[in-house]
């Protein structure tokens, strides 16, 4: 039985580290995060990104995914400068996902600026 205990918890373990290997995938990314800010009279989400670099880039651009429920958004975050060894924080604010009790939030970031 103990056994059976490691390899479940080692296959767990394997399977944290895959996931968070994929995440990192973008050098300048450092942090990706869901937020909710008050909106008028409503509360909706937000996602804040942290990017960084080793040298100046004049120019990034991330497209940015929410998912809310069943519901999905999606938009850009356009002309991002960073000066060589600074840090950025970008935002991008849905209006139109208001949030409510009990959602299940996801979000993807693609860098779309690549060459």
């Amino acid at each position: 039985m103990k056994h059976w205990l490691f390899v479940i918890s080692a296959g767990m373990l394997a399977a944290c580290s895959l996931d968070n290997s994929e995440k990192v995938s973008d050098k300048h990314l450092i942090s990706e995060e869901v937020f909710k800010t008050k909106l008028g009279n409503k509360e909706v989400y937000g996602v804040r990104l942290m990017l960084t670099a080793p040298e100046p880039i004049d120019r990034m651009e991330y497209r940015v995914q929410l998912s809310r429920n069943e519901s999905v958004w999606i938009d850009t975050i356009q002309n991002i400068e960073i000066e060589r060894d600074d840090t950025v924080e970008a935002e991008v604010i849905f209006s139109e996902a208001v949030a409510e009790p009990n959602d299940k939030v996801e979000i993807q970031t693609e860098r779309l600026d690549r060459k």
